[in-house]
């Protein structure tokens, strides 16, 4: 094919291999239009209206192929324009990752489409994009939560409860002050292997367990 430089106004030249076929068209810009197509045949030409230097509206000869995509490809920019703002897509090493995250924002986009039909189809009004995948995000959520649930028992925990206000209170101005974890292990100060002595409270300050009558003689100030 010719150089860019070289074409003029309505100018066409196409190549074709089996079902791959390549059109160029010189449109009224500086260069020419390229296209590669593989459900078109690059010979096949259809009139589009351009005004000449008259201002006058004249049919020139095009491409089909070319034409049809100025015709529908207000679909594939109003696509990425709901895509761009609020895209989940983060950069990965990973190629596959890319094509999901894209695969998901694809579905977003898409099912916010046909509720947009659906509402102006029922005369009723629609949400916003953004309010959209904030309900969506919400909804697949729902009542998750990454913390670990507290399996234990009411009653379990009315007593957890009082111990742990009763140990704060005891210990008000102290500065090693106790913290309850989930293991119980062995008393630092009164636990023996004739008597073994378990705790599931350390100190925040010291990380050593003590049970609650050890707390305040071992942290007491010598």
């Amino acid at each position: 094919m010719k150089n860019d430089g070289k074409y003029t106004s309505g100018d066409i030249e196409y190549a074709q291999s089996e079902d791959i076929g390549i059109m160029r068209w010189k449109d009224r810009g500086s260069k020419p239009v390229t296209l590669v197509s593989n459900m078109h045949n690059s010979s096949d030409t259809s009139t589009v209206l351009r005004k000449n230097g008259k201002g006058e509206r004249i049919q020139v000869k095009c491409p089909t192929g070319i034409s049809e995509y100025n015709k529908y490809m207000g679909g594939v920019d109003k696509f990425d324009q709901y895509m761009s703002p609020y895209s989940i897509s983060q950069k990965s090493r990973k190629w596959w990752i890319t094509l999901f995250y894209y695969m998901v924002d694809n579905a977003i986009v898409n099912s916010y489409i046909l509720y947009k039909e659906s509402c102006n189809k029922n005369k009723k009004k629609y949400i916003t994009h953004l309010e959209f995948r904030s309900r969506l995000t919400d909804e697949l959520i729902g009542n998750f939560s990454c913390r670990k649930k507290n399996t234990s028992s009411p009653h379990e925990q009315r007593y957890k409860k009082k111990q742990k206000l009763s140990i704060a209170h005891d210990f008000t101005g102290v500065d090693h002050m106790p913290k309850f974890i989930d293991k119980y292990r062995r008393c630092k100060m009164c636990s023996t292997k004739a008597k073994e002595k378990r705790s599931n409270m350390i100190c925040s300050t010291c990380d050593i367990t003590l049970c609650k009558q050890c707390f305040v003689p071992y942290n007491k100030p010598t």
